[in-house]
């Protein structure tokens, strides 16, 4: 039995681009990770914005789960024992699955619904799927995801969102969302790593410990053995490399903080410059 969020394909593309379409407060905004926002709905005609196979108009319009989603894309990879089964880390904290096979996906949010973070997993997914096809939509849409990912700027986000609507109408992909079997590995997939875990542990934990330790057998005047002396050796060599673990994660954990510091510095100046201009 199929117990994932399943949508027709007009109750998709509703979804996606005419809920917020309209009158002006129904609009919705997404802030996009380069600083600009997008509104639900809007169109774009400039080049690069869209593309041109497999779709009879030539505009890209913005989306409200695909945008988001791939925007928030942050780290995809794929299951060693599962191939069919992708992961996904986003940028806002979330963690999805979606599974090829299947067409099912998950995130960590514990929601009954479609999610932006879903919907990243399904891009990544398809995106995956899409190395060694020949279809004209397949490499079009491997082509322009991978130059969104080298190069993660609003219109390039458009021109590949755009390229998986062309695939997904093509090949019909609606997926399912919030399948209870992906939530649960998704919700695994957002708690800290066996590696961190043990690593935390030994910075935080033994590596005090074994200070402490080596303080009071010091402060004692007491002699350890030459066994025991080589036990203390092998703990604080095994505390250093830890130490050195620990602060290559850290260092990652800063840069990507230090990343949307900047996003959010960019944003808040470009809306102090709306403000400056609409006095």
């Amino acid at each position: 039995m199929d117990d994932s969020v399943r949508y027709t394909p007009t109750e998709t593309w509703r979804l996606e681009f005419q809920s917020f379409r309209g009158a002006p407060h129904k609009k919705k905004p997404i802030d996009l990770r380069d600083g600009t926002t997008v509104e639900v709905g809007a169109r774009y005609d400039g080049a690069g914005c869209y593309v041109t196979e497999g779709k009879q108009r030539h505009h890209s319009t913005v989306s409200l789960y695909m945008c988001a989603g791939l925007d928030g894309v942050e780290t995809v990879r794929r299951d060693a024992p599962d191939q069919q089964l992708v992961a996904v880390a986003d940028r806002h904290g979330a963690f999805a699955a979606y599974h090829l096979a299947r067409r099912v996906a998950a995130d960590s949010s514990g929601e009954r619904a479609k999610t932006a973070a879903q919907m990243g997993a399904v891009m990544a997914g398809e995106r995956l799927a899409s190395d060694d096809a020949g279809e004209s939509l397949r490499a079009q849409y491997r082509n322009c995801y991978d130059e969104y990912m080298a190069e993660r700027s609003a219109r390039n986000l458009l021109r590949a969102t755009d390229a998986f609507y062309a695939l997904a109408k093509k090949e019909e992909i609606y997926p399912g969302f919030a399948d209870d079997d992906l939530a649960v590995l998704a919700k695994d997939a957002g708690g800290p790593s066996p590696t961190r875990r043990r690593l935390e542990q030994g910075v935080l934990a033994r590596g005090p410990a074994l200070v402490e330790e080596l303080l009071a057998m010091s402060g004692s005047g007491a002699l350890p053995s030459e066994e025991e002396l080589s036990r203390l050796l092998a703990r604080v060599r095994s505390f250093a490399e830890d130490v050195a673990g620990y602060e290559r994660l850290v260092a990652g954990d800063l840069a990507r903080a230090r990343a949307d510091l900047e996003l959010a510095r960019r944003a808040a100046l470009r809306l102090l410059v709306g403000e400056d201009g609409a006095a």
